[in-house]
């Protein structure tokens, strides 16, 4: 998250956007489990900073917004990343309203092919999806925008 609000003038804004997509999220919400918990970013930071850049490209540019959810790719709700996972996807649920966006529930779409095959399937460290994965992350933001 910080690593973007540094850069969203010159990423986002500069671009002059008729739509903007932003997914963030999931590496700091990692960063609590991992080496680098100095690099985690609490939700509240996480609401307030996003609420902030999607309010200055709106303001700055009209666009509109797709806001997709950070995930986990964890069958197991108590798992504590999957947990915090859950309560940051519902933060960005609640922006997306805010702002009228086009909401994205990728988390949803891992939990539909997690109850039908492993985690180990789609990543190994259960972040970095690989191609399948990202076939799923195309398929959640293709419904999302209603496209079949």
């Amino acid at each position: 998250m910080r690593d973007l609000a540094a850069r969203w003038d010159d990423d986002a804004i500069a671009e002059r956007p008729d739509w903007l997509a932003v997914l963030i999220g999931i590496n700091d919400i990692w960063r609590h489990y991992g080496d680098r918990p100095d690099e985690a970013v609490g939700i509240e930071e996480y609401e307030r900073t996003l609420r902030d850049l999607l309010r200055r490209a709106v303001d700055a540019t009209g666009c509109r917004l797709i806001l997709g959810d950070p995930f986990f790719i964890e069958p197991d709700r108590s798992v504590p990343q999957r947990a915090d996972t859950d309560r940051y996807a519902a933060v960005m649920a609640g922006l997306a309203a805010e702002f009228d966006a086009v909401h994205v529930p990728n988390q949803a779409a891992f939990d539909r092919v997690l109850a039908v095959s492993p985690a180990t399937r789609w990543a190994d460290d259960r972040v970095h999806p690989y191609l399948p994965g990202h076939a799923v992350l195309a398929d959640a933001y293709l419904s999302a925008l209603g496209v079949a």
